[in-house]
C-alpha cells in the first residue's frame, strides 16, 4: 500500500521476474523455498496487471480457456481443463456473460462492463490456480461493492492456500478485515510491515494521532504522504524497535533488519521512482544475500498450506465467504469451490530422461502454436469490417489498374512499356499496403503479447509462427483474386499466370515480414511509420523501373531488396516467348537477339539481378523466412529485456 509513485508497481515486477532491464536486482526470490525461475513463473505465478489487456474478439470463455490450454500441465486432460474454467468463472460470477464478447472498453453496448473485464482478466490468470498471486491495483476502477466482491474471493483463495499480494493505493474499513499483512511503501522504500493493529502501532508510537473516524489505511497512507524523509527514516527505525517485541510476543515476524540509521533506511529505495519513469535504483528487498529480512517477512510471512488455512486467517475470512456465497463457511456447503492448490514440486531431470524431456518441450510447443494459431484465426474471422476493407483494397487497386491499361497493346513499344510499368505498379502497390498494414497490425498486438511474456505463457516463437500459418490462408485468397482480376484486364499471357501468382505472393509475404519487424524494431508505431516510408522509396527505386540503369555505388540494393527480384521474375515471366509486333508489321519475340533494340531502349529495366525467375522466387522466399526469423528474435529479445 502506497500513494502513486511509492514503488508498488516495481516491487510485483520484481517479484515476477519482470524487473525493467535498467533495475539492478540483488539477491534472490524464491517460492516456497525455490528459485523462481521462468518455468516457475509459468506454471505458479499469477501476475494480474493494472490495466486490463484482453483479446477483444474472445468471448469471456474462449479467453479463459485459451489461457488453461497454455498454462495448464500437458498431460493434464483437457476434460479438467475445460471443468477447471468452469469452475473458475462461477467463482468469479462470469458464467452470465462466459459467452459474451470482451469487445472494446469504448466499443459502445457491445462489450463487457469495467467490473466484468477486472474479473475476466483476473479469471484467465487464476485459471491456472497459482502458488502466487500478484495484483497490480486490481480495486482501480471498482465501485465498493465490487472492490468488496474481489476481495472477498481473493480471500477464498488465500483460504485453498494460495499467496495473494496485490497493490493498493489505499483500503476502506470494509476491505482491511480481510488482509492478514500490509506493507507500507513511500518513495520507493520500505516503512512499515506487519498487521494492521502493527502498523497502526508503530506509528502511534512515533507520534501520530489517527482521528477517530478516520479508517487505518487512509491515515497510514496520508501519513506517509505528506512526511518527509526524515519522518519516514524515524518511523521505519520505529518499526524496527517493535518488531523484536512482536517477534518474542509470536508475531510470526523475522528478525528486524539492521536499519539504524536514516542512509540505511535510504538504502530500502530499491523500488524506485515513479511508475512512469524509468527506475534505476536496486532492489534491495530479497530474502537473502543482505537484503531487508521484513521485507521478506512481510511478503511470505503469511502462508496457509493445503486446502485449509490457520485458525487465524479462518476466523478473519469466516464472514466474508458467508456474506458472499450466503453459506456457513463450517458447514462446507458454498458456491463451487476451487480445487486445492497443488504443492509446488521442482525436481531436476536425470541425465537419461533428456531425450523424454526434449520430446515433451516439442510437444508443447506445438500445443502452444496451435492454441494460439486458433486464437488468431478465430480473431480474424471475427474482425468482418476489416477483412472486407482488406479485400476491397485488393480489387479496387487491381481493377483500378486494369481499367488503365486495358487489353494492353500488342506494338513492340507500346506494348512493351505499357507492360513493364503495368508490373513495377503491381510490385510496388503491395510493399506500400502491406508494408503498413503489417506494421500497424502487429503493434496493436503487442500489448496482449507484453501483458502474456509476463508470465512466461509461451515463447514468442509459438506466437511469431501462429500469426503467420493463421494469416497465410487469407493472404492467400486475397491476392489470388486480385492477381485474377487485374492480370486478365490488363491482357497479359494467360498461360503464365500461375507464375505471375506465385512471385506476386510471395513478394506479398516479404511485404508483410519485414513491415512486422519494422515495427518490431522501433520503439513505437511513430517510428515504425518513419522508416517505413523511407523503405517504400528505396523498394520503389530498386525496382530498376525508374532509371536506365542505376549508378555502380547503388547498383548492389537491387541485390537486397525483394522488390526488385519480385518485378524481375514478373518481367521475365510475361516477356518470355511473348510475341509482339514492330510499326512495320513483323511480329517480334522479346528477350531474343530478335529484340536486341526494344532491350537497348528500355536498358537494365526489369532485368537486374540477372537471376532466373526460379531464383528469384527463392530470394523472396528465403527474405521472407528471414524476416519473420528475425522478427521472433527481436520480440524474443525485447521481452526478455523488458522492452516490448
Amino acid at each position: 500500500m502506497g500513494a502513486s509513485g511509492a514503488g508498488k508497481t516495481l516491487l510485483l515486477d520484481v517479484l515476477a521476474g519482470q524487473a525493467p532491464y535498467s533495475c539492478d536486482v540483488r539477491g534472490s526470490i524464491k517460492l516456497e523455498g525455490t528459485p523462481l525461475t521462468k518455468e516457475l513463473v509459468r506454471e505458479h505465478v499469477a501476475f494480474v496487471q493494472q490495466f486490463d489487456v484482453l483479446l477483444p474478439t474472445a468471448t469471456v470463455r474462449e479467453a479463459v480457456t485459451t489461457c488453461a490450454l497454455l498454462r495448464l500441465p500437458l498431460a493434464m486432460p483437457r476434460a479438467d481443463k475445460a471443468a477447471r474454467v468452469e469452475s473458475i468463472l462461477a467463482q468469479l460470477d462470469l458464467l452470465g456473460c462466459g459467452d459474451k464478447l470482451i469487445g472494446e472498453p469504448d466499443g459502445g453496448r457491445d462489450r463487457l462492463s469495467g467490473g466484468q473485464r477486472r474479473r475476466t482478466s483476473l479469471a484467465c490468470e487464476l485459471v491456472s490456480l497459482p502458488r502466487l498471486i500478484l495484483l497490480d491495483e486490481p480495486l482501480s476502477g471498482l465501485d465498493s461493492h465490487m472492490a468488496l466482491s474481489v476481495v472477498q474471493g481473493l480471500s477464498r483463495l488465500a483460504q485453498h492456500g494460495c499467496i495473494v499480494l496485490l497493490s493498493v493505493h489505499q483500503a476502506s474499513s470494509m476491505l482491511e478485515r480481510h488482509f492478514h499483512q500490509v506493507m507500507l511503501l513511500a518513495q520507493g522504500r520500505l516503512v512499515v510491515a506487519g498487521s494492521f493493529d502493527q502498523a497502526l502501532q508503530c506509528f502511534e508510537v512515533a507520534g501520530y494521532s489517527r482521528p477517530l473516524h478516520a479508517s487505518p489505511a487512509d491515515f497510514l497512507v496520508t501519513c506517509v504522504k505528506t512526511a518527509g524523509d526524515a519522518e519516514l527514516a524515524a518511523l521505519h527505525n520505529t518499526y524496527c524497535a517493535l518488531q523484536a517485541g512482536w517477534e518474542a510476543a509470536g508475531g510470526g515476524q523475522a528478525s528486524p533488519p539492521k536499519h539504524g540509521s536514516k542512509e540505511s533506511y535510504g538504502s530500502l529505495g530499491s523500488l524506485g521512482g515513479s511508475r512512469g519513469g524509468t527506475p534505476t535504483n536496486t532492489c534491495a528487498c530479497v530474502a537473502d544475500g543482505g537484503g531487508c529480512a521484513a521485507c521478506h517477512a512481510a511478503c511470505a510471512g503469511h502462508r496457509p498450506t493445503g486446502s485449509s488455512a490457520s485458525a487465524s486467517a479462518s476466523a478473519s475470512l469466516k464472514d466474508s465467504v458467508s456474506e458472499q456465497s450466503g453459506t456457513d463457511v463450517e458447514s462446507g456447503t458454498s458456491s463451487p469451490e476451487l480445487p486445492a492448490t497443488p504443492e509446488l514440486r521442482v525436481a531436476a531431470a536425470p541425465p537419461t530422461r533428456r531425450t523424454a524431456a526434449a520430446a515433451a518441450a516439442a510437444q508443447l510447443f506445438m500445443l502452444q502454436t496451435w492454441v494460439l494459431l486458433v486464437r488468431h484465426w478465430r480473431s480474424t474471422t471475427r474482425r468482418r469490417t476489416a477483412l472486407a476493407l482488406d479485400v476491397a483494397q485488393k480489387l479496387f487497386s487491381a481493377v483500378f489498374l486494369g481499367l488503365i491499361y486495358f487489353q494492353v497493346s500488342d506494338s513492340l513499344y507500346q506494348g512493351t512499356l505499357d507492360r513493364m510499368a503495368a508490373l513495377c505498379l503491381a510490385a510496388i502497390t503491395i510493399p506500400v499496403q502491406r508494408l503498413f498494414g503489417a506494421a500497424m497490425r502487429v503493434s496493436a498486438e503487442l500489448p496482449l503479447l507484453r501483458a502474456e511474456q509476463k508470465t512466461a505463457s509461451y515463447p514468442v516463437s509459438a506466437w511469431v509462427l501462429a500469426r503467420v500459418l493463421a494469416e497465410l490462408p487469407f493472404a492467400f485468397l486475397n491476392n489470388l483474386g486480385a492477381a485474377v482480376v487485374g492480370y486478365f484486364m490488363i491482357g497479359m499471357q494467360p498461360s503464365r499466370f500461375f507464375v505471375f501468382f506465385l512471385a506476386f505472393h510471395l513478394l506479398f509475404q516479404a511485404s508483410d515480414a519485414f513491415g512486422q519487424l519494422l515495427r518490431a524494431v522501433m520503439p513505437d508505431m511513430r517510428s515504425a511509420q518513419s522508416v517505413v516510408e523511407v523503405s517504400v522509396m528505396l523498394l520503389f527505386v530498386t525496382t530498376g523501373f525508374m532509371i536506365y540503369r542505376l549508378p555502380p555505388y547503388m547498383a548492389w540494393l537491387q541485390w537486397v531488396s525483394y522488390a526488385a527480384y519480385g518485378y524481375h521474375a514478373m518481367v521475365i515471366n510475361e516477356f518470355t516467348g511473348l510475341v509482339l509486333i514492330r510499326p512495320s508489321g513483323t511480329p517480334v519475340t522479346l528477350l531474343t537477339p530478335q529484340s536486341a533494340d526494344v532491350q537497348t531502349l528500355i536498358g537494365d529495366r526489369g532485368l537486374k539481378p540477372p537471376v532466373g525467375v526460379a531464383a528469384s522466387c527463392a530470394m523472396m522466399a528465403g527474405q521472407a523466412l528471414l524476416g519473420y526469423a528475425l522478427l521472433g528474435a527481436v520480440l524474443a529479445i525485447k521481452a526478455r529485456l523488458r522492452r516490448l
